[in-house]
């Protein structure tokens, strides 16, 4: 399989090229900030894993529409209209994207949603995010993955941290993120109800993680060719 890596220069697209062959991946084209985007889709690869920023994945997508190459991507921190132009670009070619593709986190996005469904709503719910000091975006793009599992199974708003008088409102879910050193990302799930807890937690030591976790995403999602916007759980 042919690929394109988009972020080359970042420490997930570093961890791809390095671990490519592990997964019979040939690195065709290594994409920048100061790529020459065209050329590089020109190359035709089976698909391009981008790991970049919104802009650049943006920028990827438009490119991309005119050579229908299939992407794989790990973008996070997209603004809304970001996300609506992902979407669109779908409609063209197939994109699978995903905030986190530790193989882990998807078990625990499966784990949630069940718990979610099955708990009685007096369980209260808060989500609880740690990652590096460096990291741009908070909440996590995985924590609002956990975020929307959960509503899609009960009704819930959401509350971004706490100060002050904090009292619990019916129906409101805590996001808390924590920054510091270098964690590479931690995400737990609190279901508390009364006189039991149920604690679900995912802790990735190492990004080589999310690297191998794309990759084999990439093998799965290769043989699908009907243009649309997928997720983890149409491939794995």
């Amino acid at each position: 399989m042919k690929i394109l890596v988009c972020g080359s220069h970042g420490r997930m697209g570093q961890f791809i090229i390095s671990l490519a062959s592990q997964y019979g991946c040939e690195v065709i084209g290594e994409m920048n900030r100061e790529s020459n985007f065209e050329a590089e889709l020109s190359k035709n690869p089976d698909v391009c894993l981008d790991f970049s920023s919104p802009d650049a994945l943006i920028k990827l997508c438009s490119i991309a529409e005119k050579y229908k190459t299939k992407i794989v991507s790990g973008t996070t921190g997209l603004s809304d209209e970001q996300e609506r132009r992902v979407t669109l670009s779908a409609e063209n070619f197939p994109i699978l994207y995903g905030t986190n593709f530790s193989i882990g986190i998807f078990i625990l996005n499966k784990l949630v949603k069940a718990a979610a469904k099955s708990l009685p709503t007096s369980f209260d719910i808060e989500i609880i995010e740690a990652h590096h000091s460096q990291k741009k975006d908070a909440p996590s793009g995985t924590a609002m993955t956990l975020l929307k599992a959960i509503q899609g199974e009960r009704q819930c708003v959401e509350n971004f941290g706490r100060h002050g008088e904090c009292k619990r409102s019916i129906g409101e879910i805590g996001l808390h993120s924590v920054r510091g050193g270098d964690i590479v990302g931690d995400h737990e799930v609190l279901f508390a109800g009364q006189g039991e807890r149920l604690e679900l937690i995912h802790r990735a030591t190492n990004r080589e993680v999310f690297a191998r976790g794309a990759l084999y995403a990439a093998q799965k999602f290769v043989a699908i060719n009907r243009p649309g916007l997928y997720t983890l759980d149409d491939v794995l």
